[in-house]
């Protein structure tokens, strides 16, 4: 009888579960929805509801499938920030990635040499700890749910600048070392502990079954999709986008971010950008009022480009441009533009966003040798073909398309057999299909994207000046 492994994936609007053999079949999944509480720029979300969703998802497990789950790893999305007290209490609701407040600051901390994943913690912890009246243990969303099934309070990541959204040295820098505190950091891929006699009374789960620490959801993805060696590039898009290279050359593109890779000697460049698959869905439910589902088998009735180009930067933008200012712009519209054509041009801003950074890799000198898309967009064929035309070269979906999930379920196999990941990555990561693209579209694609590329700067001011209307001293 084979070894089970989950994963729990904490996202944006919903929470996953998956459960894998060491071949990779996927034999449980299930899923419960999130929600944030969105207004005047806060973006927030309920650590208790977050927990409830993880607990009514383990309690529906079958009995058999969680009798031979042999480890647990908790994923999840950030930075979001949870402070919680010694004993694990919240102590304040959740701050999301997408959260306005003090995202005002992350240019300039930027500009000071602070790492972009870490500037954007602190921005959100530079106003929180004035909110907070007793000092505070940092958690992330993932964090929190292996404290609830352990006990253990910990912070699961990379022991690397560009993983964790805040640092010892950088709390004492500011002087606030005193009001935010480090738990203990347990390295992506090492056994973290077991579950708990309470949350396994609690969930039906067993003591036996070993929790193994998680990650970032989109380290997940990069070792889902076997993206752990030099030249390998993985496209993860769901309600954001994550464009990351895997290099074996020490590069810094304009306006993307460069870190060490988790595996020494090589290199995690990545260009992240804010609103792209919700961009999407705020196109089809609030502008045209149709399903997402509706909205794409229309759009894919389209045989050309649609030569009108869209800005998503719905909430600011990250990479290339770092402007919490920045606005969504629809340009190229005539009297023949129309609901489909408008929806084809939302789905090709993604590929044109993709395309961008992934050219500023080039020029400085990375190699790129293979594609891989993963996430909610690469479920979609017309979306995958439309970006391996733009983008002029084919894209890999691999053969397990939840890749996130596998990832954590990878974690796990290499924390309890000690395996090499990279060895392991090779071993159980395996292409589906390839998308291979239509150089008559991709020529005119390649036009369309110089104008892409131009509208932000041709904009920049105005965004600006459009910013400061309506706001009161």
């Amino acid at each position: 009888m084979l070894e089970l492994y989950g994963t729990i994936d904490i996202g944006s609007t919903n929470c996953k579960i998956g459960v894998f053999n060491e071949n990779g079949h996927l034999v449980y999944r299930d899923n419960d929805p999130l929600s944030t509480q969105v207004s005047n720029g806060k973006e927030e979300i309920d650590p208790y509801r977050i927990w409830k969703a993880v607990s009514t998802m383990c309690r529906r497990i079958p009995e058999t499938i969680k009798e031979q789950m042999k480890a647990i790893c908790v994923i999840g999305q950030g930075p979001t920030i949870i402070p919680v007290d010694r004993s694990g209490k919240p102590l304040h609701r959740g701050v999301t990635w997408l959260d306005g407040r003090g995202k005002e600051r992350i240019p300039a901390l930027i500009d000071q040499g602070v790492d972009p994943q870490l500037a954007a913690g602190l921005s959100i912890l530079e106003w929180l700890q004035k909110e907070l009246t007793e000092p505070a243990f940092l958690l992330q969303p993932a964090d929190y749910i292996v404290f609830r099934l352990s006990g253990k309070l910990a912070n699961m990541s990379f022991p690397y600048v560009g993983y964790l959204p805040w640092s010892e040295e950088a709390l004492e820098e500011r002087g606030w070392s005193n009001a935010f505190l480090v738990p203990e950091l347990i390295e992506t891929g090492r056994p973290l502990s077991f579950v708990n006699q309470e949350a396994a009374a609690g969930l039906g789960l067993t003591t036996q079954t070993l929790i193994t620490s998680g990650a970032p959801d989109f380290v997940a993805a990069l070792i889902g999709t076997g993206t752990v060696e030099n030249g390998f590039l993985c496209d993860r898009g769901g309600s954001s986008q994550g464009v990351t290279l895997c290099s074996g050359t020490k590069a810094f593109p304009t306006g993307l971010m460069t870190t060490p890779f988790f595996t020494p000697g090589l290199w995690k460049i990545s260009g992240i950008m804010n609103t792209t698959g919700i961009a999407v869905e705020w196109f089809c439910k609030k502008v045209i009022r149709q399903s997402f589902e509706l909205s794409l088998e229309r759009a894919a009735d389209q045989t050309t480009p649609s030569k009108i180009l869209f800005l998503p930067y719905l909430s600011g933008e990250r990479c290339p441009h770092w402007d919490n200012q920045a606005k969504g712009v629809f340009w190229g519209l005539s009297l023949d533009s129309d609901a489909e054509r408008m929806t084809l041009a939302v789905l090709e801003s993604v590929g044109y966003a993709m395309a961008d950074a992934i050219e500023r890799m080039a020029r400085a000198g990375c190699e790129i040798k293979r594609i891989r898309t993963t996430g909610k967009q690469a479920l979609s064929s017309f979306w995958n073909q439309i970006k391996s035309d733009i983008l002029g070269k084919p894209v890999e979906v691999l053969e397990i398309q939840e890749s996130e999930l596998w990832g954590g379920a990878l974690l796990s196999m290499k924390a309890l057999f000690e395996k090499d990941l990279t060895l392991l990555c090779r071993e159980k990561t395996r292409v589906g299909c390839t998308f291979y693209p239509d150089l008559q579209k991709n020529a005119l694609y390649a036009e369309l994207l110089k104008i892409y590329q131009n509208l932000y700067a041709a904009n920049k001011a105005l965004f600006s000046q459009f910013d400061k209307i309506g706001k009161w001293p």
